[in-house]
């Protein structure tokens, strides 16, 4: 994998980051914060903005890594799904905003849970 690429991975997994701070649901743990962003269906972002790193998990368990970024970028996915997570917060951001939005009772646009693109 070219350098390159590295950093356009590297740059996508900061701006998960960003994004799951910006909707998300801030924990304090003694270094830095976890953030917590729900998606439906059980599945969450969770973001660690200590070491930056980002996963996607279902009931507790980690479904994808997306990476970290601590003295080292590392990850494992392709640009796609980066593109995907990044895609389905943006969307949410969207819909949330649009007051005409189709809102579960949980709060969750109907796009977390693939209803609509």
């Amino acid at each position: 994998m070219t350098q390159e690429i590295m950093e356009v991975k590297k740059t996508m997994l900061h701006e998960l980051g960003r994004l799951i701070r910006s909707v998300g649901r801030k924990s304090p743990k003694r270094h830095g914060n976890y953030w917590y962003f729900n998606i439906g269906d059980n599945h969450y972002f969770m973001h660690d903005d200590y070491n930056y790193c980002v996963s996607l998990k279902k009931s507790g368990n980690s479904v994808k890594y997306f990476g970290i970024d601590f003295g080292g970028f590392e990850t494992r996915l392709d640009m796609e799904d980066f593109e995907h997570a990044i895609n389905i917060i943006k969307g949410f951001i969207a819909l949330t905003k649009d007051e005409n939005a189709d809102i579960d009772q949980n709060g969750i646009p109907d796009i977390a849970e693939g209803k609509k693109q």
